[in-house]
């Protein structure tokens, strides 16, 4: 009987060993992608806010190297991933003149990450996050405010009933 489970052990590890092979290359997982948008505050009968600016990573840099090089961003408003979980490529939106106040900022369109987030947070004064399956803020939409959202991180690690839907926001204050 341990002659047969040495053999089996044995056979096992050649074909582990077949599989990898002493040439194989390790893959490398995608490297994830991170933007800033910076947004003007809205004026008065506005339904969009400016972009002010918007970068994203180039391969191999790192989010603190974005962030270095986007000095207009002044307060950051909200963070979504493309991942539940707060995981995956990202978006951080900056207020350049400050946080949310009642008029808020309006994201009309999230570009690359439309339909696919699935989690974020929101940050300072932006205490009610609306999220639309359209955009320019149409079609079914869902409100979180400080009673929906995880604390004390202001984040939705799953973006239910709409997660993977979402094309534009709305920020306020609450």
């Amino acid at each position: 009987m341990r002659a047969k489970k040495i053999l089996l052990s044995l056979a096992v590890t050649a074909c582990a060993s077949l599989s990898i092979g002493p040439n194989a290359v390790a893959v490398e997982p995608p490297a994830q992608r991170h933007c800033i948008t910076v947004l003007d505050k809205l004026k008065p009968g506005e339904r969009e806010s400016r972009v002010i600016e918007h970068r994203c990573t180039d391969q191999g840099e790192s989010e603190a190297d974005l962030r270095s090089q986007v000095p207009l961003a002044r307060a950051l408003l909200l963070k979504h991933w493309d991942l539940s979980r707060y995981g995956g490529d990202s978006d951080e939106f900056y207020g350049r003149d400050g946080g949310c106040d009642a008029a808020g900022y309006g994201i009309p369109d999230l570009g690359e990450l439309a339909n696919k987030v699935s989690s974020f947070r929101s940050y300072g004064t932006c205490s009610a996050v609306t999220g639309y399956v359209d955009g320019r803020y149409g079609g079914r939409s869902r409100t979180w405010d400080n009673s929906t959202m995880d604390k004390p991180i202001n984040g939705v690690p799953w973006a239910e009933p709409i997660d993977n839907d979402i094309e534009s926001w709305w920020l306020k204050a609450g």
